[in-house]
């Protein structure tokens, strides 16, 4: 069962991966009924189109699918609004914290930290 739907999901990545190729290869496949039926040009005599502007629109399609409609909205962190846990009543106290206030600890020797950070070496072969 593991291998069946490996080889499934294997297949459908294939498939989305190569779907401009999917749509190109419908495309030379029924060229003669998209230049006849569906081309927007077919009424004019002397455009020598044969469908590609079908072609140029399923694509463009596609592409139009793949990319997300509008980016996501940008959030200002100013504006965000924590709701408090306290009951009403009791004292609402606000947190400042400064930018010094979180500082780096030395826990380890200076001598450890520089036996760590060394620049590799050249090896001379003779």
């Amino acid at each position: 069962m593991k291998v069946f739907l490996s080889i499934l999901f294997s297949l459908l990545v294939l498939v989305c991966a190569t779907s401009q190729a999917w749509v190109y290869i419908a495309f030379k496949l029924n060229q003669s009924y998209i230049a006849a039926e569906l081309c927007e040009n077919r009424f004019e005599p002397l455009v020598l189109c044969s469908g590609s502007c079908y072609l140029d629109q399923q694509l463009e399609a596609l592409d139009g699918k793949d990319q997300p409609s509008s980016p996501a909205p940008q959030l200002d962190t100013k504006d965000f609004h924590f709701p408090s846990v306290l009951e009403e009543g009791e004292a609402h106290s606000i947190a400042v914290v400064s930018p010094n206030s979180f500082s780096s600890t030395t826990w380890q020797s200076s001598s450890y930290t520089s036996s760590l950070f060394k620049p590799p070496q050249q090896f001379l072969f003779s």
